[in-house]
């Protein structure tokens, strides 16, 4: 019994915490139909059943766009008039659920998408959509219009909530205080480089002060650059080219988070690849300073950029082994990361 109560708990739970999705998902597929089927009036003779591709895009849409931004959205609805169309187009030269119309309704959605550079999310709408209808249309049926014309509505009501709900999204708040953190990670970081290259000891300390709001290892780099500053030789310069690389991949794992919580993947593996490009820059740029005896404080800096280094890749789930290990070859240090 007492399974059974904290499974129902656990479902209301769910529940109350998706209220908004299930109002989403509810209204878009409902109105879509009756705005399609009752209110426009489409043509579809008397087979009302033709309204039935509005409310389908319309979840579709919801599914994959909700939250996200406006063009990302667009580009999703996009893809499944073009699968809807092109599924038109293979039903009235090959017929319906025929292994011929399958074959080159694969071949050609996913050539089209991919020859235009298409994110993942809109090939895979593209040919789901194309695939989708001419494996369910029965196979008397001959081209349909108002499929495309529905699909359209159904879409483009959803698309519209999709916004409004992404207006308050849950996840809003997250985007919003990631940025802020990196931001403030960010000017630490620049406030370090600055004192570094000036020879300033009182920006330095400055850094210091500010360096609460971000993480461990600056903390201590900042610390570590007030040393540096006290000496009467000048910074070498290779370490002001490493800090201004450093707050690059602050940026780098900032849009990563923003291109995480706006759901659009594409984004998001780019700027990952950018960030791992940007610490190995990093890496190189301190690198022949390890070539020559160096004063203590600034061996000290050299590790711990390469320790911020390493936890901004964590942080923008841009720690692959091989990026790791050009960074510490760079550094003339052993590559031992290995895939977990």
């Amino acid at each position: 019994m007492s399974r059974l109560t904290n499974w129902f708990r656990t479902a209301w739970s769910r529940l109350r915490g998706g209220w908004q999705l299930l109002a989403a998902v509810t209204l878009g597929a409902t109105a879509s139909w009756f705005v399609a089927d009752r209110l426009l009036g489409g043509p579809h003779g008397g087979d009302d059943s033709a309204a039935f591709y509005a409310p389908a895009a319309a979840l579709i849409v919801l599914a994959q766009a909700r939250g996200v931004r406006l063009r990302q959205a667009i580009r999703v609805l996009a893809g499944i008039a073009v699968g809807v169309l092109l599924g038109e187009v293979a039903i009235w030269l090959l017929g319906a659920r025929s292994t011929a119309a399958v074959f080159v309704v694969i071949l050609v959605a996913a050539g089209l998408s991919i020859a235009a550079g298409a994110p993942g999310v809109v090939r895979n709408q593209l040919t789901t959509s194309a695939l989708f209808l001419v494996a369910v249309v029965p196979p008397d049926k001959e081209l349909e219009p108002t499929r495309l014309y529905d699909a359209l509505i159904g879409g483009t009501i959803a698309l519209l909530i999709t916004q409004v709900a992404g207006a308050r999204s849950p996840l809003g708040p997250l985007d919003a205080e990631g940025r802020q953190a990196f931001a403030e990670l960010s000017g630490v970081l620049d406030g370090i480089r600055q004192a570094v290259q000036g020879h300033d000891e009182k920006a330095a300390r400055a850094a210091v002060d500010q360096v609460d709001y971000a993480v461990r290892n600056t903390r201590a780099l900042a610390r570590s650059a007030v040393v540096l500053v006290r000496l009467p030789d000048p910074p070498p310069q290779q370490l002001v080219a490493a800090l201004t690389s450093l707050n690059q991949l602050t940026s780098c794992a900032a849009a990563v988070l923003a291109a995480v919580v706006s759901g659009d993947s594409d984004q998001a593996d780019r700027h990952i690849g950018q960030a791992g490009k940007t610490a190995v820059d990093t890496a190189q740029a301190m690198a022949p300073l390890l070539r020559h005896e160096q004063s203590l404080p600034v061996s000290t800096i050299v590790g711990h950029i390469r320790m911020v280094v390493v936890d901004l890749l964590r942080s923008a789930r841009a720690d692959q082994p091989e990026v790791l290990n050009a960074i510490d070859r760079a550094l003339d240090l052993p590559a031992v990361w290995k895939d977990r």
